[in-house]
Parts: structure tokens; C-alpha cells; sequence
């Protein structure tokens, strides 16, 4: 038996053929890439913070401020910047706080606790008091010509500066804590950055170093809430040592009966490995003298990364490592892009001020678009699920450039924070050392899927694992920020698709299955001659 194909040739049949061919090579062409499964786990019997406090940020006071509403700040993006803040859980808020908010251009002037400042700081304090905000004050104070004008730029004075500030700071929390109820002020932090070399040149004579200088203060202000019995009012946060809590040693031993919470920080590190490192050394400084370390600042200098979509996934491997490296806390710079008050209210400098808006937020001053940037679908999200108070943080060993770090709040819930630090989708597989027997819901943050939109709801989850004992497996895109967590959101927000993979691997089996049909009917106009 022969075969022979119609003496007409098909025009269908050869254009099939040549199709065919075509699809055929290039489904050859697509590279395919064989990797082992990422395997990472968890010893979630082992307890590295005892008393994690969640991933918070740097969220300044100034929304009722007068230099902020004369750039556009009204009620209705109040609204909004206060909402984003209740939906994404903000645990702790650290702020600017000023003398010259009650003492106008001079700390010698008698002190107006009714003043318009005082008065818009007491409406954010209250905004945040009714979401369950705690609060961290950060009273800038350093010495010479810098712009802190109520200081007067008479270094000389010190001896005389130095008391009415203390007696200032302590009133402060009176007035804020005592007699308008803001409970939620728990935290002061003392000072900004005393080791960095380029404020040396205005530290007061006698002084060895700008920190020599700022212990002074930190001690002078410790002596004073003591005497005014106001010291279990607040716990004191510092040094906020820069360049990675450079003379951080010398904090901890000069300042261990006056600090009660050591901080430190830095900017632009490269990845997970190099903020662990950082964050790990600071810790390993705090347990001397057994006291908890924040990583109090971080972010990136390259405004281009900070409005991509990639700064979340750079956020998210800077939160695990500072989560694994036993931070009780961590602070992004910033939460929200925001307008400063006075003496920065028209500043324009290359640290992205722009005529007093700092743009180092995760989204845009609100009078210029309602829209977030990516990242704050990536830090809304970890900020949510992460937990607050009470959580517990548990050891975890990565892979090489997959991370997680694991927490269990005090409502037994976990969540696991899982970042893919490479440029490839990875398949991993995370082992538990005890079985927690929960379903786990997905919360996934592609950067090359995620949109944003003025609505910015946080993500919701895009897969369910139920009952999962000691192991789960998944596959996850390039560079994503991926949270499974046994909280179930309860309202439907941003849920990107399952992962570009997926409708990658749906794509290719249409074309399979067209090209199957083909095939069929080629073969179909051959028949036999007998």
C-alpha cells in the first residue's frame, strides 16, 4: 500500500506545514532552564525575638501642620493618608517633634502648649491614637548653625541650653501623656545621628566628638524625667547612630543605665546578606547590656529604585534580614511622602527635598496624586501580615537567594515572609520543624504584575494551601515578595494573577493543542491509493 498526496496541493496543507515549522522552532529556541528546588525551613521551636514589635516606619506628624496645608494638605487627603495607615496595621509611628512647636524661634521663650502647632500635633496624635498607633517622638537637638534656629547658633551657651531643653522634653510628655491622654506616645528617641562626622565642626567646645556631646543630652534628659517622675512614661530609643551604628560600642557602654532601646542605621545596602550583616552586629551590641536594638532608618539614596516597582522586593529583603538578625523593630524611610514645617519648609536639595516634600515615601504627596507608588503595595502588605506586640520571631535558615523569616502572633497565627531575590521564578520548598497544622492563604507581590491605583487596597491573597503540617511547596515569580500567613483577609483588595508562570504554561498549551489540530488536518486531505 503507497500513499499519495492529491495531485492539487493544498494550499491549506503546505501553509500548515510551514506553521508548523515555525511553532516547532521556536518552542526549540525558548530556553529551558533546569534548577533544583529552593529549599529553606524553619525552626519554629526556637524563639529568636521574644518581643517583636512589627515593621514600622518613619510617619511624621505634619498632617494638620500649617506649612503642609498651605501646599494643598486638606480633610479629604487626610482621610486617605490616615485610612492607609489603619489598613496596612502601622504598628509604631516615628516622628519629628520640635521646641520650636511650643517655644517658637527661641527654647528660652515661655512655652505655649496652646500654640497652632501644638495644636496640630495633638489632631495627628489623636488620629493615631484611634488606630492603635504607638508613637516614637524624635526631638532633634544638636548644636551650632544648623537649622535648628530656636538653638539660636550660640554653641557657647550649652550649659544654659541644655537644662531648659530637658526641662522642655520632660513637660513635653507631661503635656502629651498626662494631661491630653495620648498613652500611645511610648517612645523617645534620643538623638539623630551623633556619630556622623559632618555635624563634628558644630558640636560645643570641650566637647571631644558630636556623640561626646549627645551623651550629655541623653543623660541630662534621663536625670530630668527621673526627677519629675515621669521616666516610666516613655522608654528612650537610641543613639540613632548612623553608617551602620558607627560608635555604636561606645553607646551601649556610656549610655546602658540611660537608653533603655539602642538604635542604629543605614542606607543603601545591596541585599538581604548585607542587611542582615549590619543589622546583626547592632544586636549582637544591644545583648551586652541586654537591651532590644531598632533599625530605626533604611532605604535607598536612587530615587529611581525607590519609585520602581523592585524597591518592594528591596524593602522585603532588608525586613527579613533585620527580622532574622533578632531587630525588635525595623523603621522605613520614609512611610508617605510629606511636606515639612519649618526651618525645611521650602528646602530643595539633592535628597530628594523639593521645596519641603521629601520624596523617599512609598507613595506621592497626596495634592500631587492620589496613587501609591509599587512599593507600598509590598510594604502595606508586609506591615499587615508581619504582626505587632507580641509577636514572636523564630530562627530560619535561606537558600542562597531566597529568604524568609517566620512569626507567630500572640493569636497563634503564623505568617512567613519569603523573598526571591533572584532574577529567575523559583520553586521552593519550606520545611517546618513542628507541625503547625494550618491553611495558609498566599499573599504574592509580582513587581513585573503589580499596578497601582488610587484606591490602594492592600493585596489580597491569590491561593489557598489548606492544612499544611511541616512542609509546603510553591513556585514563585522573579524578585517576588510572597507572605503565606494563616490570617485570611477579609476584604477583597488588589490580588495579582496567580504568577506570570502560570499564564506563560496556559499560552503554551493552547499552542500545543493548535498545533495538534493542525497537524490533524494536514493529515487529513492525505489519503491512500490503493
Amino acid at each position: 500500500m503507497e500513499f499519495k498526496v492529491f495531485k492539487g496541493k493544498s494550499k491549506l496543507g503546505e501553509t500548515g506545514i510551514i506553521i508548523l515549522i515555525f511553532i516547532i522552532m521556536w518552542l526549540l529556541s525558548l530556553p529551558i532552564q533546569v534548577q533544583a528546588t529552593s529549599v529553606i525551613s524553619v525552626n519554629n521551636n526556637k524563639v529568636i525575638q521574644e518581643k517583636f514589635l512589627g515593621v514600622n516606619a518613619v510617619y511624621h506628624g505634619f498632617a494638620y501642620m500649617p506649612e503642609e496645608e498651605s501646599k494643598g494638605m486638606n480633610d479629604n487627603y487626610r482621610k486617605i493618608e490616615f485610612n492607609r495607615v489603619e489598613n496596612m496595621n502601622l504598628h509604631i509611628a516615628r516622628t519629628w517633634y520640635r521646641p520650636d512647636f511650643a517655644c517658637g524661634d527661641d527654647l528660652m521663650n515661655n512655652f505655649d502648649w496652646n500654640s497652632v502647632k501644638m495644636k496640630a500635633f495633638y489632631s495627628w496624635c489623636q488620629k493615631m491614637k484611634d488606630r492603635n498607633v504607638d508613637i516614637a517622638i524624635n526631638p532633634w537637638w544638636s548644636s551650632g548653625t544648623n537649622a535648628d534656629v530656636w538653638w539660636g547658633g550660640q554653641s557657647y551657651q550649652w550649659k544654659v541650653y541644655l537644662p531648659r531643653f530637658s526641662e522642655w522634653l520632660s513637660e513635653s510628655i507631661n503635656q502629651l501623656v498626662n494631661v491630653r491622654g495620648f498613652t500611645n506616645i511610648k517612645y523617645v528617641i534620643l538623638l539623630t545621628e551623633g556619630s556622623q562626622g559632618y555635624l563634628d565642626t558644630e558640636k560645643p567646645s570641650g566637647f571631644l566628638s558630636l556623640w561626646d556631646w549627645h551623651r550629655n543630652i541623653i543623660k541630662e534628659v534621663h536625670i530630668k524625667l527621673v526627677e519629675d517622675n515621669r521616666r516610666n512614661l516613655v522608654k528612650i530609643v537610641g543613639p540613632n547612630n548612623g553608617n551602620g551604628g558607627e560608635h555604636f560600642e561606645e553607646a551601649v557602654l556610656g549610655c546602658s543605665n540611660e537608653i533603655d532601646i539602642l538604635s542604629g542605621h543605614n542606607y543603601d545596602l545591596h541585599d538581604y546578606n548585607a542587611w542582615y550583616d549590619e543589622a546583626k552586629k547592632m544586636v549582637d551590641y544591644a545583648k551586652i547590656i541586654n537591651k532590644p536594638m531598632w533599625f530605626d532608618e533604611y532605604g535607598e539614596t536612587d530615587k529611581n529604585l525607590r519609585f520602581s516597582p523592585l524597591y518592594g522586593n528591596y524593602i522585603a529583603q532588608a525586613v527579613a534580614g533585620f527580622m532574622n538578625a533578632g531587630c525588635a523593630t525595623s523603621m522605613l524611610w520614609l512611610l508617605f511622602d510629606q511636606g515639612y514645617p519649618y526651618p525645611l519648609d521650602k528646602i530643595s536639595n539633592k535628597d530628594s527635598f523639593y521645596n519641603g516634600i521629601h520624596e523617599w515615601g512609598t507613595t506621592y504627596w497626596l495634592p500631587e496624586s492620589m496613587e501609591p507608588r509599587p512599593s507600598f503595595y509590598a510594604f502595606s502588605m508586609i506591615s499587615k501580615l508581619m504582626g505587632g506586640a507580641g509577636t514572636k520571631v523564630y530562627e530560619t535558615t535561606c537558600s542562597r537567594d531566597v529568604y524568609i523569616s517566620a512569626s507567630k502572633q500572640l493569636d497563634q497565627n503564623w505568617s512567613f515572609l519569603i523573598v526571591n531575590g533572584s532574577n529567575l521564578e523559583k520553586d521552593i520548598s519550606v520545611n517546618l520543624s513542628i507541625d503547625i497544622n494550618k491553611r495558609l492563604y498566599r499573599y504574592l507581590y509580582d513587581p513585573t504584575l503589580i499596578r497601582t491605583n488610587v484606591e490602594s487596597k492592600i493585596i489580597s491573597h491569590d491561593k489557598i494551601f489548606n492544612k499544611v503540617l511541616n512542609n509546603f511547596t510553591d513556585t514563585i515569580p522573579p524578585k517576588a515578595v510572597v507572605i503565606y500567613s494563616s490570617i485570611n483577609d477579609s476584604h477583597k483588595g488588589l490580588s495579582v494573577l496567580n504568577n506570570i508562570n502560570d499564564t506563560f504554561k496556559f499560552v503554551l498549551s493552547c499552542i500545543i493543542v493548535l498545533s495538534v489540530i493542525l497537524i490533524a488536518v494536514v493529515v487529513s486531505k492525505i489519503r491512500p491509493r490503493s
